[in-house]
């Protein structure tokens, strides 16, 4: 539409970083929320496409999983 957007990326990047694994494999994701923007909430979440996950762990925050707090 023309307009400009403030959006939140994954380490600068959009689309964010690409994740491989093999099944079986065990992956362990750290997320650190440095968002300091004041035009967008402060708190996060995180939301998985293709992976099969418990919901409580998947979704936006204070629906399905708590959210992630600022640093």
């Amino acid at each position: 539409d023309g307009f400009q957007r403030t959006a939140a990326v994954v380490n600068g990047q959009f689309p964010g970083p690409f994740l491989k694994a093999n099944k079986g494999d065990n992956i362990f994701l750290n997320v650190v929320n440095n968002l300091k923007d004041d035009n967008i909430p402060k708190s996060t979440s995180v939301h998985w496409h293709g992976v099969l996950i418990l919901t409580s762990n998947d979704g936006p925050s204070f629906v399905t999983q708590c959210p992630i707090v600022p640093k």
